[in-house]
């Protein structure tokens, strides 16, 4: 898992967190959905937290909501990473 491509033309193999992808992209495994924050492993074994909105996209081969992203799916997600470490998601992505 993690293996996903980035929108800036990175791999979600990266590092800093490891997961990156293109700057703004995080490549994991969905962990856990608890409200409204997603729990990601990356491909390193880091757990990230994602923090979403209502404004937040969530893609799963078609528009999804979280309730669509179960422990164990592939996911990319795109936002900024904040001065906690957490991911402000714009969107999410579901890879598999």
């Amino acid at each position: 898992a993690g293996g996903g491509a980035g929108a800036g033309g990175g791999t979600g193999a990266g590092a800093a967190r490891t997961g990156q992808a293109g700057g703004n992209a995080t490549t994991g495994t969905v962990k856990l959905v608890d409200g409204d924050t997603v729990y990601i492993t990356t491909s390193d074994g880091q757990t990230v937290i994602v923090k979403t909105t209502g404004s937040t996209a969530v893609n799963v081969a078609q528009s999804g909501t979280l309730k669509d992203l179960a422990p164990g799916a592939s996911v990319t997600i795109q936002g900024q990473t904040g001065s906690d470490g957490s991911v402000n998601a714009t969107s999410i992505t579901k890879t598999k």
